[in-house]
Parts: C-alpha cells; structure tokens; sequence
C-alpha cells in the first residue's frame, strides 16, 4: 500500500501533466491568432502600397525582425519580465 508521500507524488504527476496539456493547447491557440493577426497586417501593407501607388511586395518577401518586420514567437520578451509594469 503506497503511502502519503508517493500518493501526493502521483498527484503532483497527474496534475503537472494537465497542467502542461492546457499550457500546449493555449501555445497552439496564440501561434494561430498570432498567424491571422501577421495575415491581416500583411494584407493592409498591400493595400496602402497600392493606394501609395507603391509596387506590391513579392509573397514571401515580408520584410524581418532587423528591417522591423514581425517576429518569431521565440523573440517576443517573457511575460514574466514585465509582471507589475502595466
């Protein structure tokens, strides 16, 4: 019979699992808002190029994060770096 130690372990376990499926599941979530949201900003750079009368950037050809493009998820700072400054 497992005593209270290895009980609370296995729950921990458990709930460290869980804990990890939502975390996966949100990450998932804000990747594809993130994609609709680099879409939509694509599509208003488009559309102000062509009322600038500006040629229309090449698919693919989105400028990065050194010509002041969008960023990968990796290069957003932690949330945790900004807690207590709003």
């Amino acid at each position: 019979m497992p005593g209270a130690g290895e009980a609370a372990d296995g729950v921990r376990l458990g709930a460290d699992a869980y804990a990890a499926q939502i975390l996966e599941s949100l990450e998932a979530e804000v990747r594809r808002a993130l994609a609709g949201i680099e879409k939509g900003i694509d599509v208003l750079e488009v559309r102000q190029a062509e009322l600038r009368g500006d040629p229309a950037p090449a698919p693919g050809t989105e400028p990065g994060p050194e010509d002041g493009g969008s960023r990968d998820l990796e290069e957003w700072p932690d949330a945790s770096d900004h807690r207590g400054t709003v």
